[in-house]
């Protein structure tokens, strides 16, 4: 089977230096600050360390809308619209790297919202039931033997970065799902059985590039275009097309090689600097219009790409104020547009902040998406 990417024309030099990079920067390029108006708090779970964010829309009240963290071998975090923590937990032995979340899924008959999460011990993925009010997630029972991913070693070369997808064409649900320190990425098939999550691994992709330990973390599924990102930390972002991706038989995984010659957008270009880490989308209008937008956790920046063509459309940062601090070594993000709370009529882009402070813990900042929106389209005139 042959895998097809998005390559766009080499960008020339630049800063006297040529980049590998396959996108085109414009001219007056936006790169611009924004602010935090809210910041979690460091979880009280000992060993905790903040990674990754997803979002959770209730039916019928903004105001009740949760945000899912992951915090590492601290366990997991739900927060409200205003970034207060409703609860801090650690459900056994397991440490929870990435969460995605997701509504409507065919489970014993009803349709429920799950929040998913990679777990580097049980080399697996664990999924919750999501649940308006407190206690927030009820833990669903793994199919029996419970799967594991990759078989590697317990909280090493185990499952790490994690993205989740349904095919409105075949009506299945996935999951993409990276190893840890190793080239390597899975397509997994979700579904319920008698009860419990059954993990059915379909292919799996080998990356040519980097060092042997190589490996990707950021994963995002844009179902508008179809596309499916990948990060290489120290490597190169990746664009695959998911119409390549077929399912296959889950009886007899396929292996598909992803050789250098795909990376779309590599770690060399002055605006991506190892790790590349985090991505997501920042819808801009109807259809596909807006932004993919990526962590640059090298440079404490993001860099954010026109979700139709991939050019560079600005780069930002999340400043420092008086209250907040600003983000730096930013693992996980998440943006949405929708009401988000009193606080966030348009949205909330909330981001890692590796290195908080004062409280040299780790946490997430939430900014305004409308200020992201302002940076990346300047009104013309303006100072």
């Amino acid at each position: 089977m042959k895998l097809t990417t998005l390559l766009l024309p080499l960008a020339a030099l630049l800063a006297g230096c040529q980049t590998a990079s396959r996108v085109s920067v414009p001219a007056g390029t936006p790169l611009f600050d924004v602010t935090a108006s809210r910041e979690t708090p460091p979880s009280r779970v000992a060993e905790a360390d903040a990674d990754d964010v997803a979002f959770w829309r209730h039916p019928s009240d903004a105001t009740r809308n949760l945000v899912f963290a992951t915090q590492k071998l601290g366990g997991l975090s739900v927060y409200d619209v205003e970034a207060r923590r409703l609860l801090d937990a650690l459900p056994g032995e397991v440490r929870y790297n990435n969460v995605d979340v997701v509504q409507g899924f065919p489970w014993g008959g009803r349709s429920v919202d799950l929040a998913v999460f990679s777990d580097r011990i049980g080399d697996t993925l664990h999924a919750y039931e999501i649940l308006p009010d407190a206690p927030y997630l009820r833990r669903l029972p793994d199919a029996a033997p419970a799967a594991r991913l990759f078989g590697g070693e317990a909280g090493g070369d185990t499952a790490y970065g994690l993205a989740l997808w349904r095919d409105p064409r075949s009506g299945e649900w996935f999951a993409f799902v990276t190893q840890n320190d190793q080239r390597r990425f899975a397509q997994v098939r979700l579904s319920e059985q008698s009860g419990a999550l059954r993990l059915e691994t379909v292919r799996t992709f080998e990356f040519a590039a980097g060092a042997p330990d190589a490996h990707a973390e950021g994963l995002l599924v844009d179902p508008a275009t179809r596309r499916l990102f990948v990060a290489q930390e120290d490597v190169g972002l990746y664009v695959l097309e998911l119409d390549n991706l077929a399912p296959a038989s889950p009886a007899a995984p396929s292996k598909v090689a992803i050789g250098a010659e795909k990376i779309w957008q590599s770690v060399a270009f002055p605006f991506l600097a190892a790790d590349v880490e985090g991505i997501a989308l920042l819808p801009a209008g109807p259809d596909a219009a807006g932004y993919v937008v990526v962590s640059s956790q090298g440079s404490n920046s993001f860099a954010c790409y026109e979700r139709q063509s991939l050019n560079l459309a600005g780069v930002f940062r999340v400043a420092a104020t008086p209250e907040i601090d600003g983000s730096e070594e930013c693992d996980g993000l998440d943006i949405t547009v929708t009401p988000w709370g009193p606080a966030f009529p348009n949205g909330v882009v909330i981001v890692h902040d590796g290195r908080d402070t004062p409280s040299g813990a780790t946490n997430f900042k939430w900014i305004d998406a409308a200020a992201v929106l302002r940076g990346l389209q300047p009104t013309p005139g303006a100072p």
